[in-house]
């Protein structure tokens, strides 16, 4: 859809009635249909993401609508098949917004990275905290016989009692 622009006046001379401004949100959601047309999808991604939720619309993008077949991008396989055993309630809930779809096809595309609701991702994950042991602890470990088995036993007891601030509960 071409850009519009609506002057507040006219610029020609002589007398012309005011022009209202074109709306900030109907020009956004031009934008919107102009910039999913030249991507080749059917639709706006905000009409995809009010159907079928955020946490679909985050992880899929919608294609081509032809001859009533709307081809949908998953992330993954996974995404794919959960979606396909979803496929009854999509088709309703886009025809409820005013697509005319009646078959969904699926294919797979790299989306990249899954968008993070909390903050961003440090580059290296940070080691997790040990614990010294409680003497008590200590005590029955060396009663263990098996040098691996009471190795492991003393990381996961150090671990565990790191992850909780060195509190014996």
């Amino acid at each position: 859809m071409p850009r519009r622009f609506r002057p507040s006046v006219a610029t020609s001379p002589g007398p012309h009635p005011k022009r209202a401004p074109t709306p900030l949100a109907e020009l956004l959601d031009d934008a919107q249909s102009e910039t999913a047309r030249r991507a080749g999808a059917a639709f706006t991604p905000s009409l995809w993401r009010a159907a079928v939720g955020a946490r679909i619309a985050e992880r899929t993008r919608v294609g081509a609508l032809v001859r009533g077949t709307l081809t949908i991008y998953a992330a993954s396989s996974t995404w794919a098949n959960e979606l396909t055993f979803l496929t009854t309630d999509i088709i309703a809930r886009l025809k409820a917004a005013g697509v005319d779809v009646h078959t969904l096809k699926f294919r797979i595309k790299d989306l990249g990275a899954p968008p993070d609701s909390k903050a961003p991702r440090a580059s290296a994950p940070r080691a997790p905290a040990k614990a010294p042991l409680p003497p008590e602890l200590l005590e029955r470990l060396a009663q263990v016989e098996d040098p691996e088995l009471r190795a492991a036993i003393a990381e996961a007891a150090a671990l565990s009692f790191g992850a909780r601030g060195g509190e014996r509960k």
